[in-house]
């Protein structure tokens, strides 16, 4: 929270927060990731988007963000990767479409009270959105699953390399109540 305060407080986030989430003018979207997320849509923004290499995923995935967002006019975002360098692409990429990302991976001492703050600060209203980029080690500990469990409203889970989420161990951290 006090980090996403200090952001808000750089002339760079003051141009975010006073824009809001949105695709950024600097991307042009190819046609096939805006039929992917038209199909997302068009099935009430659940599913699988299964992309080559080099194709787009990330940006994709930040664009339909941005339209849900858009349309709920809040939104959590929870992305859970398989690496950390991911983490850290997901977050620069993150930052493009106007969002404050928070990463939660490493040692839980570095994330988990920010953590607990936005999600309580997103829980009241105070702030229109919450992203949270994480490795799929922290997203199925017991501090990151007890956290985002607190959640309400509109809320965005991701997964990058999804297929790493197939283990019966990992598919058991899955939060039932996001869709």
């Amino acid at each position: 929270w006090t980090r996403l305060k200090a952001l808000q407080a750089s002339e760079a986030s003051i141009e975010v927060a006073s824009s809001g989430i949105r695709v950024s003018p600097d991307i042009t979207l190819r046609d096939y990731q805006v039929e992917a997320i038209e199909k997302w849509f068009e099935n009430n923004c659940l599913g699988l988007m299964e992309m080559a290499t080099g194709t787009g995923k990330t940006i994709t995935a930040l664009a339909a963000a941005a339209r849900l967002y858009e349309q709920q006019n809040r939104l959590a975002l929870i992305v859970a990767c398989p690496y950390q360098h991911l983490v850290d692409q997901w977050y620069e990429e993150a930052r493009r479409f106007g969002f404050v990302p928070s990463r939660a991976s490493s040692s839980r001492t570095s994330w988990l009270d920010e953590l607990n703050q936005g999600v309580l600060h997103f829980a009241h209203e105070d702030i229109p959105s919450l992203c949270i980029i994480t490795t799929h080690a922290t997203f199925a500990s017991e501090h990151f699953q007890g956290t985002i469990a607190r959640l309400s409203g509109p809320r965005l889970l991701v997964a990058d390399e999804v297929h790493h989420m197939g283990s019966g161990q990992r598919r058991n951290f899955l939060p039932g109540d996001i869709d």
